[in-house]
């Protein structure tokens, strides 16, 4: 059995399910599996499935990464990872921001060399 991250669907259509099948067809192949049966749900699938050799792991991984790059580009979705870096740049881009109106409100309020002295000791502190 195998869930969505957060309760999402896994297929939201017969063309999901359709490329589900192909892949899970293609990695039987790839990984020599054979499939006694399956039951695929909007939000998760039950497989049935012998393995004569080591591959189920290996297999899972290749089924469900290869599944899940389909599914995000058919739907326009951006995978979990990419989220997070949008994320990420977001906050340094507003950390950045807040870092420039720091530095525009310290040189407004004439505190200059205060800043200036500053900098150049954290920048010795990096060449050290």
């Amino acid at each position: 059995m195998n869930r969505r991250d957060r309760g999402e669907l896994i297929f939201l259509d017969d063309r999901d399910r359709e490329s589900f099948l192909k892949t899970l067809g293609e990695v039987c192949v790839n990984a020599d599996w054979q499939i006694h049966a399956y039951y695929l749900m909007s939000n998760h699938f039950h497989l049935v499935l012998e393995t004569p050799k080591s591959t189920l792991v290996d297999g899972m991984k290749w089924l469900l990464g290869i599944y899940t790059q389909r599914f995000n580009a058919r739907h326009q979705k951006l995978p979990r990872m990419d989220l997070i870096k949008i994320e990420i740049a977001q906050l340094i881009r507003s950390q950045t921001t807040l870092s420039l109106k720091w530095i525009a409100w310290e040189l407004k309020a004439g505190v200059v060399g205060t800043l200036a002295l500053s900098l150049r000791k954290n920048k010795k502190e990096k060449t050290s």
